[in-house]
């Protein structure tokens, strides 16, 4: 009686550069198949499949004041804003980038002109006058900073877009 197992065993090559050639080939399906994942979770990660956060598409301008524009403790801006989502909140807020920091001021329409009036009577040096896309968390912490308001501001803001802004001077 034969054993129907033997034929099934694999015999070891004998030299030992057959054995080098034989473990590359077994790890070249292995990198391939390593490399396909990790091109798969970055394209999942860019295109936001997963992500149940819509992608921040829209666009917006501060029309006035202009930027580098000398203006009063009290005044006016006007800007509009285009393809902001139901679930996103458009802001106006003093930042300043050196310092990762925000000064809320004010929410405006989206998806239309808009034109608010800040009183500024705390911030004395020239200010950067921002226009920003919130996401829901985001808006939620803005909302929070104002009931407070901070001297040290709000950090700037991640789940945002950065949609304009403008350099100002108080009088």
């Amino acid at each position: 009686m034969t054993d129907k197992h033997n034929d099934n065993f694999a015999k070891l090559p004998e030299d030992n550069k057959e054995k080098a050639v034989d473990v590359r080939k077994e790890k070249q399906p292995f990198i391939i198949i390593a490399v396909l994942i990790v091109i798969g979770l970055v394209f999942i990660s860019k295109t936001n499949i997963f992500n149940s956060e819509p992608r921040i598409n829209a666009t917006g301008t501060i029309i006035s004041p202009l930027n580098k524009a000398t203006v009063g403790t009290e005044f006016i801006i006007v800007g509009e804003t285009n393809s902001v989502n139901a679930i996103q909140y458009v802001w106006l807020a003093f930042d300043n980038p050196e310092f990762r920091t925000c000064f809320p001021r004010v929410r405006v329409t989206g998806n239309d002109k808009f034109r608010a009036t800040i009183i500024e009577k705390r911030l004395k040096d020239d200010l950067r006058l921002s226009l920003y896309v919130l996401n829901e968390a985001e808006h939620e912490k803005w909302i929070e900073w104002q009931n407070t308001q901070n001297s040290q501001g709000v950090k700037m803001p991640t789940g945002t877009k950065h949609l304009d802004h403008a350099n100002i001077v108080l009088k």
